[in-house]
């Protein structure tokens, strides 16, 4: 409770898929928002069925479910709407709407998906950036709310034709984000 993490990744590395994963278990005990700048509510519902039942998420996409896997999915329902887990477009969100909308909701974490893509002022990315981050931080200590902002990275650096593993300076437009953050992922 009260810290900021950060995760993460360059483009389709899995960020959203492994944050899913993570509210999807912290929700069993505690009451989680998802705030998703990206992605629609249908898609993250299917890839927490795809993932909580061992499913191809490509199979869902499809439409190539067969009867066995419906079958199984009645099963699984119980398991899959238990957690208290709620999903909020927040597309055109600022950092302060995403806060008010936290604590109004009473979460105990959040998620974004993900930061860079959070409204600010009419000005640079940097400097949208970097409030963002410091109005996240501010929010996890000032609230208790335990916030897990998904990050882009800078694009990857290749030495002898291979990439080389992120660190914190990989985080995408903005040094502020190391700064403010108790912990990070990087995946890679």
């Amino acid at each position: 409770a009260g810290d900021m993490v950060v995760i993460g990744g360059q483009a389709s590395s899995g960020k959203t898929a492994f944050a899913l994963q993570m509210a999807f278990h912290i929700a069993r005990q505690k009451r989680v928002g998802f705030f998703s700048l990206e992605t629609g509510e249908r898609k993250l519902h299917d890839r927490l069925i795809a993932h909580t039942m061992g499913l191809n998420f490509a199979k869902i996409k499809r439409s190539q479910l067969e009867q066995e896997d419906y079958e199984a999915l009645s099963r699984a329902a119980p398991k899959l709407t238990a957690p208290p887990l709620e999903f909020v477009d927040a597309s055109g969100m600022t950092a302060a709407d995403i806060r008010a909308f936290a604590l109004s909701r009473r979460y105990e974490a959040i998620f974004i998906d993900y930061l860079q893509l959070i409204q600010g002022g009419r000005r640079d990315r940097y400097n949208i950036v970097t409030d963002t981050s410091i109005a996240l931080h501010q929010m996890s200590q000032s609230t208790g709310i335990a916030v897990f902002a998904l990050s882009q990275l800078n694009r990857a650096e290749k030495v002898q034709g291979r990439e080389k593993a992120p660190t914190m300076s990989s985080l995408r437009e903005s040094g502020q984000i190391e700064q403010d953050a108790d912990v990070i992922f990087l995946l890679y």
